[in-house]
C-alpha cells in the first residue's frame, strides 16, 4: 500500500486508492476497538450511554465511529449497542433473571425500550 502513495509517477488514481485504503484500515481499527470495549468493559450496560460517550471512551470522533459501525456491522451505533444489550439480557435470562427486570441489568432505560430493541432485532 505505501508503495502506491510514494510512487507519484503512477498517477493520482492510485494515490486516491491509497487514501481510501488508509480510511478502510482506520474504520476496521475503530470497529475492532468498539467490539473490544463492549465485550471487555461492557460499556453498553450504562442506560445513559450515548454515541458521544462511546466515542470519548475510544478517543475518536462520533461521526467516524458511526461510519465505522455502519460499514463493518451494517448497523447504526444505537442498533449495535442494542444488539449487545439484548445478547446480555439473553445470558441473564438463562441464569434465571426474571424477564420483567432484564432491562434494568442489560442497559435499557425502560422495559418498553427493551421490547422495542427485541422487536427490531427479531423482525
Amino acid at each position: 500500500m505505501l508503495r502506491f502513495a510514494l510512487r507519484y509517477d503512477m498517477g493520482i488514481h492510485l494515490h486516491k486508492n491509497y487514501v481510501f485504503m488508509k480510511c478502510e484500515i482506520a474504520d476496521f481499527q475503530r470497529a475492532n476497538s468498539l467490539v473490544e470495549i463492549f465485550e471487555n468493559q461492557k460499556l453498553f450496560i450504562n442506560p445513559q450511554l450515548g454515541s458521544a460517550d462511546i466515542a470519548l471512551a475510544l478517543g475518536v470522533e462520533v461521526i467516524h465511529l458511526e461510519m465505522s459501525a455502519k460499514i463493518h456491522f451494517g448497523l447504526s451505533l444505537r442498533e449495535l449497542t442494542d444488539m449487545y444489550r439484548v445478547q446480555h439480557a439473553t445470558e441473564l435470562l438463562k441464569k434465571g433473571v426474571p424477564y420483567k427486570v432484564l432491562y434494568k441489568y442489560s442497559g435499557f432505560r425502560s422495559f418498553s425500550c427493551f421490547e422495542r430493541a427485541i422487536d427490531d432485532i427479531v423482525y
